[in-house]
């Protein structure tokens, strides 16, 4: 019940600040085991899956001739692992990826985050994630 509520008490406050006209991608993504992925106006990245919610704020992003985009960004992953015994966990990252563009509503995305587990004991790692969106 409270891995419920976190979940949509952290959705929530990511979408309040969302405005009605920007795009908005849907997909399937890998991170935090499978799930689904969202991004609203080519800046907030969100991802549900089976180990966990990530919320992603890209605060750089660079076009390469419309083909592809590098980003950078910040985020916070709410955990529930199943291999520990810890009943919710806590990550800071910073997601550094890459966006292809597979036509005007589809795109691809890889990315590598450098991540803190913010509980102790405190650790320090790498995540490798993909995905696929399609926009409307």
């Amino acid at each position: 019940m409270k891995k419920t509520l976190l979940s949509l008490l952290f959705c929530t406050t990511l979408f309040s600040n969302l405005h009605a006209d920007g795009k908005i991608g849907l997909g399937i993504a890998y991170d935090y085991g499978f799930g689904i992925s969202a991004q609203f106006n080519h800046r907030l990245n969100l991802m549900a899956g089976q180990e966990g919610i990530v919320g992603d704020y890209l605060f750089f992003k660079h076009s390469v001739k419309n083909a592809f985009n590098f980003y950078a960004g910040v985020g916070l992953a709410f955990l529930w692992l199943r291999h520990t015994n810890e009943d919710l966990l806590l990550d800071a990252r910073l997601p550094l990826g890459i966006e292809v563009d597979l036509g005007k509503k589809v795109d691809f995305y890889l990315q590598v985050s450098p991540t803190v587990r913010i509980q102790e004991p405190i650790s320090f790692y790498f995540r490798a994630s993909g995905g696929l969106r399609f926009f409307f």
